[in-house]
């Protein structure tokens, strides 16, 4: 965790600095940075609709932080993953297919989206037709 002190209208520097060094030493104890890489976790591939591919491969945007100036215990933070209805082609890698959000009694304390691992192109004519008949084939092995 990082904090930073900021004093103004401080008669001299060496006040300043004894009262920087004051406010560090109150953060640092009495604060707390929950962190989660979204590691217990498991992203599934997405279903979507008129695309060249008919599933999308997900992954958290980033990692999740947020500080406490209380004692949490952190088994007490819920995260609940909830993708969007419907994901329709075209999407572009990075763009948001659903979120993660983190609640600690019921208040919510964030969100992270997850998103798209790749470009999915919209199917053409001819796309839907290759698809048609690799699964006609399919059925017949």
């Amino acid at each position: 965790m990082d904090l930073i002190a900021v004093v103004m209208a401080a008669p001299d520097h060496k006040s300043r600095f004894s009262e920087a060094a004051s406010l560090l030493d109150y953060g640092f104890a009495n604060c707390t940075l929950f962190k989660d890489d979204h590691k217990k976790l498991a992203f599934e591939p997405q279903k979507i609709t008129g695309g060249v591919a008919r599933r999308i491969v997900v992954q958290p945007e980033k990692p999740f932080t947020h500080t406490f100036t209380k004692n949490v215990e952190p088994e007490k933070i819920k995260s609940e993953v909830k993708y969007h209805e419907n994901i329709k082609a075209p999407i572009s890698k990075g763009e948001p297919v659903g979120e993660i959000i983190y609640t600690l009694d019921g208040n919510e304390l964030g969100r992270v989206n997850i998103v798209s691992c790749a470009d999915i192109k919209k199917a053409n004519y001819l796309d839907n037709l290759s698809q048609l008949v690799k699964q006609f084939f399919k059925c017949y092995k």
